[in-house]
Protein backbone atom coordinates (compact mmCIF):
# COMPACT_ATOMS: atom_id res chain seq x y z
CA UNK A 1 0.00 0.00 0.00
CA UNK A 2 3.06 2.50 0.65
CA UNK A 3 5.07 1.74 -2.47
CA UNK A 4 1.52 2.20 -4.36
CA UNK A 5 1.11 5.66 -2.67
CA UNK A 6 4.06 6.76 -2.94
CA UNK A 7 4.35 5.88 -6.61
CA UNK A 8 1.07 7.42 -7.33
CA UNK A 9 -0.57 4.13 -8.33
CA UNK A 10 -3.24 2.36 -6.38
CA UNK A 11 -3.31 -1.48 -6.18
CA UNK A 12 -5.17 -2.97 -8.89
CA UNK A 13 -8.43 -5.68 -8.76
CA UNK A 14 -6.21 -8.06 -8.85
CA UNK A 15 -3.83 -7.44 -5.83
CA UNK A 16 -6.82 -6.21 -4.06
CA UNK A 17 -8.51 -9.49 -4.22
CA UNK A 18 -5.43 -11.78 -3.40
CA UNK A 19 -4.62 -9.59 -0.59
CA UNK A 20 -8.32 -9.62 0.85
CA UNK A 21 -8.14 -13.34 0.28
CA UNK A 22 -4.60 -13.68 1.69
CA UNK A 23 -4.94 -11.56 5.16
CA UNK A 24 -8.75 -10.16 5.33
CA UNK A 25 -8.63 -8.01 8.58
CA UNK A 26 -5.45 -6.69 7.67
CA UNK A 27 -6.92 -5.94 4.39
CA UNK A 28 -9.75 -4.49 6.54
CA UNK A 29 -7.45 -2.16 8.44
CA UNK A 30 -5.67 -1.17 5.04
CA UNK A 31 -9.63 -0.36 3.28
CA UNK A 32 -10.40 1.92 6.42
CA UNK A 33 -7.12 3.92 6.21
CA UNK A 34 -7.49 3.90 2.42
CA UNK A 35 -11.02 5.28 2.78
CA UNK A 36 -9.69 8.82 4.97
CA UNK A 37 -7.09 8.71 2.24
CA UNK A 38 -9.53 9.07 -0.23
CA UNK A 39 -11.40 11.38 1.35
CA UNK A 40 -8.89 13.69 2.66
CA UNK A 41 -7.53 13.95 -1.20
CA UNK A 42 -11.21 14.48 -2.53
CA UNK A 43 -11.52 11.85 -4.61
CA UNK A 44 -14.63 10.93 -6.47
CA UNK A 45 -17.91 10.24 -4.63
CA UNK A 46 -17.72 6.91 -6.75
CA UNK A 47 -14.51 5.33 -5.15
CA UNK A 48 -14.91 6.50 -1.76
CA UNK A 49 -18.47 4.94 -1.72
CA UNK A 50 -16.67 1.71 -3.53
CA UNK A 51 -14.05 1.50 -0.59
CA UNK A 52 -16.43 2.11 2.35
CA UNK A 53 -18.90 -0.26 1.13
CA UNK A 54 -16.20 -2.95 0.99
CA UNK A 55 -15.19 -1.97 4.69
CA UNK A 56 -19.00 -2.73 5.31
CA UNK A 57 -18.89 -6.02 4.03
CA UNK A 58 -15.78 -7.13 5.78
CA UNK A 59 -17.00 -5.98 9.11
CA UNK A 60 -20.05 -7.87 8.53
CA UNK A 61 -17.68 -10.62 7.79
CA UNK A 62 -16.79 -11.45 11.33
CA UNK A 63 -17.78 -11.44 15.01
CA UNK A 64 -16.97 -8.36 17.22
CA UNK A 65 -14.33 -10.30 19.22
CA UNK A 66 -12.75 -11.30 16.22
CA UNK A 67 -12.56 -7.72 15.21
CA UNK A 68 -11.27 -6.71 18.27
CA UNK A 69 -9.10 -9.18 19.24
CA UNK A 70 -7.04 -9.88 16.08
CA UNK A 71 -3.50 -7.90 15.70
CA UNK A 72 -4.88 -5.32 13.32
CA UNK A 73 -5.93 -2.20 15.02
CA UNK A 74 -9.38 -2.21 13.67
CA UNK A 75 -10.95 -0.21 16.30
CA UNK A 76 -8.29 2.17 17.10
CA UNK A 77 -8.53 3.23 13.51
CA UNK A 78 -12.27 3.30 13.30
CA UNK A 79 -12.53 5.34 17.10
CA UNK A 80 -9.38 7.85 15.39
CA UNK A 81 -11.50 9.01 12.53
CA UNK A 82 -14.68 9.29 14.22
CA UNK A 83 -14.62 12.65 15.08
CA UNK A 84 -14.44 14.00 11.21
CA UNK A 85 -18.05 13.29 10.86
CA UNK A 86 -20.88 15.75 12.56
CA UNK A 87 -23.01 13.83 15.21
CA UNK A 88 -26.20 12.88 14.17
CA UNK A 89 -29.15 14.45 15.91
CA UNK A 90 -31.05 11.57 15.74
CA UNK A 91 -28.87 9.45 17.45
CA UNK A 92 -28.11 11.87 20.30
CA UNK A 93 -31.99 10.99 21.74
CA UNK A 94 -32.12 14.63 22.99
CA UNK A 95 -35.07 14.62 25.76
CA UNK A 96 -35.55 10.92 25.31
CA UNK A 97 -36.41 9.90 29.17
CA UNK A 98 -38.14 6.62 28.66
CA UNK A 99 -36.55 3.83 30.04
CA UNK A 100 -34.19 5.41 31.36
CA UNK A 101 -33.04 8.83 30.52
CA UNK A 102 -30.94 8.97 27.38
CA UNK A 103 -29.77 12.81 27.78
CA UNK A 104 -28.07 11.61 31.50
CA UNK A 105 -27.04 7.81 29.75
CA UNK A 106 -25.12 9.78 27.03
CA UNK A 107 -23.39 12.44 29.24
CA UNK A 108 -22.36 9.13 31.89
CA UNK A 109 -21.29 7.44 28.70
CA UNK A 110 -19.05 10.05 27.43
CA UNK A 111 -17.47 11.00 30.70
CA UNK A 112 -16.35 7.58 31.06
CA UNK A 113 -14.62 7.39 27.72
CA UNK A 114 -12.86 10.35 28.53
CA UNK A 115 -11.50 9.03 31.82
CA UNK A 116 -11.57 5.59 30.65
CA UNK A 117 -9.25 6.74 27.55
CA UNK A 118 -6.98 8.40 29.61
CA UNK A 119 -5.68 5.70 31.26
CA UNK A 120 -1.82 5.44 29.83
CA UNK A 121 1.13 2.14 31.15
CA UNK A 122 3.17 3.66 34.18
CA UNK A 123 0.75 6.54 34.74
CA UNK A 124 -1.91 5.98 37.92
CA UNK A 125 -4.97 8.08 37.42
CA UNK A 126 -5.79 10.35 40.46
CA UNK A 127 -8.03 9.27 43.19
CA UNK A 128 -10.38 11.66 42.25
CA UNK A 129 -10.54 9.94 38.37
CA UNK A 130 -10.78 6.43 39.71
CA UNK A 131 -13.43 7.57 42.32
CA UNK A 132 -15.49 8.74 40.16
CA UNK A 133 -14.67 6.56 36.79
CA UNK A 134 -15.92 3.67 39.85
CA UNK A 135 -19.63 5.52 39.99
CA UNK A 136 -19.40 5.69 36.47
CA UNK A 137 -19.81 2.24 35.51
CA UNK A 138 -21.83 1.30 38.47
CA UNK A 139 -24.29 3.61 37.14
CA UNK A 140 -24.24 3.13 33.23
CA UNK A 141 -24.27 -1.27 34.55
CA UNK A 142 -27.34 -0.33 36.66
CA UNK A 143 -28.96 1.27 33.30
CA UNK A 144 -27.91 -1.53 31.50
CA UNK A 145 -29.33 -4.58 34.05
CA UNK A 146 -32.61 -2.12 34.38
CA UNK A 147 -32.84 -2.70 30.50
CA UNK A 148 -31.97 -6.32 30.61
CA UNK A 149 -34.45 -7.52 33.05
CA UNK A 150 -37.66 -8.34 30.42
CA UNK A 151 -37.22 -8.72 26.94
CA UNK A 152 -39.87 -5.90 26.00
CA UNK A 153 -37.76 -3.83 27.73
CA UNK A 154 -34.61 -4.77 25.87
CA UNK A 155 -36.81 -3.59 22.78
CA UNK A 156 -38.58 -0.59 23.95
CA UNK A 157 -34.66 0.60 24.88
CA UNK A 158 -33.73 -0.11 21.45
CA UNK A 159 -36.63 1.57 19.84
CA UNK A 160 -35.90 4.57 22.32
CA UNK A 161 -32.58 4.68 21.51
CA UNK A 162 -30.73 2.30 19.53
CA UNK A 163 -27.02 3.99 19.51
CA UNK A 164 -27.64 4.19 22.95
CA UNK A 165 -28.83 0.71 23.29
CA UNK A 166 -25.70 -0.56 21.75
CA UNK A 167 -23.43 1.48 23.71
CA UNK A 168 -24.33 -0.09 27.08
CA UNK A 169 -24.16 -3.42 25.57
CA UNK A 170 -20.49 -2.98 24.51
CA UNK A 171 -20.12 -1.57 27.60
CA UNK A 172 -21.01 -4.59 28.82
CA UNK A 173 -19.28 -6.65 26.50
CA UNK A 174 -15.96 -5.17 27.95
CA UNK A 175 -17.30 -5.90 31.64
CA UNK A 176 -18.14 -9.52 31.05
CA UNK A 177 -14.73 -10.20 28.60
CA UNK A 178 -12.54 -9.25 31.94
CA UNK A 179 -14.59 -10.89 34.29
CA UNK A 180 -17.51 -13.12 33.40
CA UNK A 181 -16.83 -14.46 30.57
CA UNK A 182 -19.91 -17.14 30.16
CA UNK A 183 -21.99 -13.38 29.69
CA UNK A 184 -20.12 -13.20 26.85
CA UNK A 185 -22.08 -14.55 23.91
CA UNK A 186 -25.51 -13.42 23.84
CA UNK A 187 -23.93 -9.82 24.84
CA UNK A 188 -21.77 -10.38 21.27
CA UNK A 189 -24.92 -11.32 18.79
CA UNK A 190 -25.93 -7.69 19.91
CA UNK A 191 -23.00 -5.91 19.31
CA UNK A 192 -22.56 -7.41 16.01
CA UNK A 193 -25.70 -6.07 15.02
CA UNK A 194 -24.29 -2.83 15.66
CA UNK A 195 -20.86 -3.54 14.28
CA UNK A 196 -21.83 -5.55 11.05
CA UNK A 197 -25.31 -5.14 11.14
CA UNK A 198 -25.39 -1.02 9.21
CA UNK A 199 -23.32 1.25 7.87
CA UNK A 200 -20.00 1.48 10.42
CA UNK A 201 -19.42 5.88 9.57
CA UNK A 202 -22.98 5.65 11.22
CA UNK A 203 -21.35 4.54 14.68
CA UNK A 204 -18.73 7.01 14.44
CA UNK A 205 -21.79 10.12 14.02
CA UNK A 206 -23.72 8.59 16.58
CA UNK A 207 -22.63 10.74 19.59
CA UNK A 208 -22.27 7.30 21.65
CA UNK A 209 -18.81 6.17 22.17
CA UNK A 210 -19.09 3.31 20.69
CA UNK A 211 -15.74 3.33 18.72
CA UNK A 212 -13.96 4.01 21.91
CA UNK A 213 -15.34 0.82 24.01
CA UNK A 214 -14.24 -1.29 22.02
CA UNK A 215 -11.13 0.02 21.08
CA UNK A 216 -10.86 -0.69 25.09
CA UNK A 217 -11.88 -4.12 24.10
CA UNK A 218 -9.08 -4.78 21.27
CA UNK A 219 -6.31 -4.30 24.04
CA UNK A 220 -7.99 -7.20 26.43
CA UNK A 221 -5.54 -9.77 25.11
CA UNK A 222 -2.53 -7.32 24.62
CA UNK A 223 -2.19 -5.53 27.72
CA UNK A 224 -0.75 -2.12 26.19
CA UNK A 225 -2.91 0.06 27.34
CA UNK A 226 -5.99 -0.49 29.66
CA UNK A 227 -5.43 -4.29 30.92
CA UNK A 228 -2.17 -4.51 32.93
CA UNK A 229 -0.58 -7.95 33.36
CA UNK A 230 -1.86 -11.32 31.64
CA UNK A 231 -5.57 -11.68 30.71
CA UNK A 232 -5.31 -15.49 30.38
CA UNK A 233 -4.06 -15.55 34.07
CA UNK A 234 -6.30 -12.85 35.57
CA UNK A 235 -9.19 -14.70 33.49
CA UNK A 236 -9.06 -17.75 35.49
CA UNK A 237 -7.16 -19.62 32.07
CA UNK A 238 -10.95 -19.43 30.63
CA UNK A 239 -12.25 -18.57 27.44
CA UNK A 240 -15.21 -17.60 25.83
CA UNK A 241 -17.13 -20.50 26.31
CA UNK A 242 -15.53 -22.25 29.20
CA UNK A 243 -16.12 -21.06 33.11
CA UNK A 244 -12.66 -21.54 35.19
CA UNK A 245 -14.25 -24.32 36.90
CA UNK A 246 -14.43 -26.45 33.87
CA UNK A 247 -10.52 -26.58 33.38
CA UNK A 248 -10.63 -28.42 36.95
CA UNK A 249 -13.39 -30.84 35.81
CA UNK A 250 -12.59 -33.45 38.87
CA UNK A 251 -12.52 -30.57 41.79
CA UNK A 252 -16.11 -29.10 42.66
CA UNK A 253 -17.04 -26.64 41.47
CA UNK A 254 -18.18 -24.18 44.49
CA UNK A 255 -14.53 -24.21 45.47
CA UNK A 256 -13.06 -20.26 44.94
CA UNK A 257 -10.43 -20.96 41.73
CA UNK A 258 -7.17 -20.64 42.51
CA UNK A 259 -7.64 -20.23 46.65
CA UNK A 260 -6.28 -22.57 49.37
CA UNK A 261 -8.89 -25.03 49.43
CA UNK A 262 -8.99 -25.05 45.61
CA UNK A 263 -5.46 -25.90 45.92
CA UNK A 264 -5.67 -28.44 48.55
CA UNK A 265 -8.21 -30.34 46.48
CA UNK A 266 -6.87 -30.31 42.81
CA UNK A 267 -3.08 -31.81 44.23
CA UNK A 268 -4.97 -35.08 45.51
CA UNK A 269 -7.41 -34.89 42.74
CA UNK A 270 -4.42 -35.47 40.22
CA UNK A 271 -2.29 -37.78 41.84
CA UNK A 272 -4.91 -40.13 42.66
CA UNK A 273 -4.84 -40.78 39.16
CA UNK A 274 -1.12 -41.27 38.32
CA UNK A 275 0.15 -45.02 38.17
CA UNK A 276 -3.51 -46.46 37.09
CA UNK A 277 -4.01 -48.59 34.06
CA UNK A 278 -5.89 -46.98 31.29
CA UNK A 279 -8.89 -49.25 32.06
CA UNK A 280 -8.87 -48.05 35.90
CA UNK A 281 -8.04 -44.81 34.40
CA UNK A 282 -11.07 -44.30 32.59
CA UNK A 283 -13.20 -45.75 35.11
CA UNK A 284 -12.08 -43.18 37.42
CA UNK A 285 -12.86 -40.24 35.54
CA UNK A 286 -16.63 -41.62 34.53
CA UNK A 287 -17.14 -42.45 38.03
CA UNK A 288 -16.10 -38.94 39.52
CA UNK A 289 -17.58 -37.12 36.45
CA UNK A 290 -20.91 -38.93 37.06
CA UNK A 291 -20.37 -37.84 41.15
CA UNK A 292 -20.27 -34.29 40.39
CA UNK A 293 -23.46 -34.23 37.43
CA UNK A 294 -25.40 -35.75 40.31
CA UNK A 295 -24.60 -33.17 42.67
CA UNK A 296 -23.79 -30.23 40.39
CA UNK A 297 -25.59 -31.17 37.63
CA UNK A 298 -24.87 -31.70 34.27
CA UNK A 299 -21.38 -31.12 32.64
CA UNK A 300 -21.78 -29.09 29.56
CA UNK A 301 -20.51 -30.36 26.07
CA UNK A 302 -17.14 -28.38 26.26
CA UNK A 303 -16.03 -29.79 29.23
CA UNK A 304 -17.24 -33.57 28.15
CA UNK A 305 -15.33 -33.21 24.79
CA UNK A 306 -12.03 -32.04 27.29
CA UNK A 307 -12.50 -35.47 29.00
CA UNK A 308 -13.18 -37.32 25.70
CA UNK A 309 -9.82 -36.25 24.23
CA UNK A 310 -7.71 -37.28 28.18
CA UNK A 311 -9.63 -40.74 27.32
CA UNK A 312 -8.49 -40.66 24.08
CA UNK A 313 -4.96 -40.04 24.87
CA UNK A 314 -4.90 -42.51 27.22
CA UNK A 315 -5.88 -45.20 25.39
CA UNK A 316 -3.52 -44.73 23.03
CA UNK A 317 -0.35 -44.62 25.55
CA UNK A 318 1.33 -47.54 26.17
CA UNK A 319 0.56 -49.62 29.37
CA UNK A 320 4.15 -48.92 30.40
CA UNK A 321 4.04 -45.66 30.13
CA UNK A 322 3.02 -42.47 31.71
CA UNK A 323 0.27 -40.52 29.93
CA UNK A 324 1.70 -37.78 28.30
CA UNK A 325 0.49 -35.49 24.93
CA UNK A 326 2.68 -33.61 22.47
CA UNK A 327 0.19 -30.89 21.72
CA UNK A 328 -0.18 -28.43 18.61
CA UNK A 329 -2.51 -25.64 18.04
CA UNK A 330 -3.87 -25.87 14.41
CA UNK A 331 -6.04 -22.99 13.49
CA UNK A 332 -8.06 -22.44 10.27
CA UNK A 333 -6.57 -24.77 7.61
CA UNK A 334 -3.12 -22.37 6.33
CA UNK A 335 -0.93 -24.70 8.32
CA UNK A 336 -2.81 -27.81 7.78
CA UNK A 337 -0.09 -29.71 5.39
CA UNK A 338 2.02 -28.97 7.98
CA UNK A 339 0.14 -31.08 10.51
CA UNK A 340 0.96 -34.76 8.44
CA UNK A 341 4.49 -33.59 8.44
CA UNK A 342 4.49 -33.03 11.99
CA UNK A 343 3.09 -36.57 12.56
CA UNK A 344 5.23 -38.08 9.72
CA UNK A 345 8.40 -37.13 11.81
CA UNK A 346 7.37 -37.89 14.78
CA UNK A 347 6.78 -41.40 13.66
CA UNK A 348 10.39 -41.37 12.04
CA UNK A 349 11.87 -40.30 15.56
CA UNK A 350 10.00 -43.61 17.09
CA UNK A 351 8.00 -40.99 19.40
CA UNK A 352 5.38 -43.28 21.19
CA UNK A 353 3.45 -40.45 22.70
CA UNK A 354 0.25 -39.30 21.00
CA UNK A 355 -0.36 -36.04 19.17
CA UNK A 356 -3.22 -33.93 20.82
CA UNK A 357 -4.26 -31.50 18.16
CA UNK A 358 -6.27 -28.65 19.01
CA UNK A 359 -8.06 -27.87 16.12
CA UNK A 360 -9.84 -24.49 15.93
CA UNK A 361 -12.24 -23.97 13.38
CA UNK A 362 -14.10 -25.85 10.60
CA UNK A 363 -10.83 -26.03 8.19
CA UNK A 364 -8.59 -27.28 11.12
CA UNK A 365 -11.25 -29.99 12.46
CA UNK A 366 -11.56 -31.61 9.00
CA UNK A 367 -8.10 -31.35 8.27
CA UNK A 368 -6.84 -33.50 11.83
CA UNK A 369 -10.17 -35.83 11.87
CA UNK A 370 -8.68 -36.93 7.92
CA UNK A 371 -5.50 -37.57 9.75
CA UNK A 372 -6.82 -39.32 12.82
CA UNK A 373 -9.39 -41.68 9.83
CA UNK A 374 -5.60 -42.16 8.08
CA UNK A 375 -3.87 -43.44 11.15
CA UNK A 376 -6.86 -46.10 11.81
CA UNK A 377 -7.13 -47.37 8.55
CA UNK A 378 -3.35 -47.36 8.88
CA UNK A 379 -3.67 -49.30 11.63
CA UNK A 380 -6.28 -51.44 10.50
CA UNK A 381 -3.42 -52.98 7.35
CA UNK A 382 -0.99 -53.47 9.92
CA UNK A 383 1.09 -50.76 10.59
CA UNK A 384 2.18 -48.80 13.75
CA UNK A 385 1.39 -45.28 12.89
CA UNK A 386 1.49 -42.51 15.37
CA UNK A 387 -1.70 -41.94 17.11
CA UNK A 388 -3.32 -38.34 16.72
CA UNK A 389 -6.40 -37.44 19.08
CA UNK A 390 -8.46 -34.09 17.57
CA UNK A 391 -9.88 -31.77 20.25
CA UNK A 392 -12.46 -29.26 18.74
CA UNK A 393 -14.09 -26.38 20.64
CA UNK A 394 -16.72 -24.66 20.25
CA UNK A 395 -15.57 -21.15 19.99
CA UNK A 396 -12.50 -20.02 17.56
CA UNK A 397 -9.80 -18.02 20.15
CA UNK A 398 -6.36 -19.09 20.09
CA UNK A 399 -6.78 -19.03 24.02
CA UNK A 400 -7.85 -22.52 23.83
CA UNK A 401 -4.05 -23.62 23.53
CA UNK A 402 -4.16 -22.81 27.31
CA UNK A 403 -7.95 -24.05 27.84
CA UNK A 404 -6.40 -27.50 26.58
CA UNK A 405 -3.39 -27.70 28.00
CA UNK A 406 -4.52 -26.98 31.60
CA UNK A 407 -7.68 -29.50 31.50
CA UNK A 408 -4.78 -32.14 30.66
CA UNK A 409 -3.29 -31.31 33.32
CA UNK A 410 -5.69 -31.71 35.56
CA UNK A 411 -7.07 -34.64 34.11
CA UNK A 412 -3.66 -36.06 34.90
CA UNK A 413 -2.31 -35.73 31.48
CA UNK A 414 1.38 -34.84 30.91
CA UNK A 415 1.83 -32.25 28.23
CA UNK A 416 4.77 -31.30 25.53
CA UNK A 417 3.58 -28.03 23.71
CA UNK A 418 5.03 -27.67 20.46
CA UNK A 419 4.37 -24.71 17.79
CA UNK A 420 3.66 -26.11 14.33
CA UNK A 421 6.74 -25.31 12.75
CA UNK A 422 8.90 -27.19 15.71
CA UNK A 423 11.73 -29.12 14.08
CA UNK A 424 12.35 -32.16 16.06
CA UNK A 425 16.03 -33.43 15.70
CA UNK A 426 15.55 -36.37 18.24
CA UNK A 427 12.80 -37.59 20.68
CA UNK A 428 12.00 -34.97 23.41
CA UNK A 429 10.22 -37.13 25.32
CA UNK A 430 11.32 -37.53 28.82
CA UNK A 431 13.01 -41.09 29.61
CA UNK A 432 12.50 -42.48 33.01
Amino acid sequence: EEASSASGRRPTAATSSASRAECPLGYLYLQILNFYELQVQGSHKDELLAVGQEVYELMGMFPTYALALNRWPIFYALEFFSDRYPEDPESLCTGVNGIIDWDEGRAWARRWAVLKRGVRPGKMMSEEDAEELENLELQIAAQFFDILRKPERQEQAYDECEFGFHFLVSNQVLNAANRQTQHMPPFNKIVDRAVGGMPWYRVGSSGWPIWQVLAIFADLNKGLWFFGGDRKYLRGYSDWNLRRDELSILTPPNLDFLSEEWKAAVAPSVDSLLGLSHEEYAATLHRRVAQREATWGAVRPIARNLLDAALAVAAATSPASRRLAYVVLLYGGGWAKLLGRLVGRLKQLDVRQPLLVIAIGPEAASACRALALGVAKAREGGERPHDVVCWTPETSSQVHRFTGIHAMLHLGVDVIYMDMDTFLLRDPTPQP
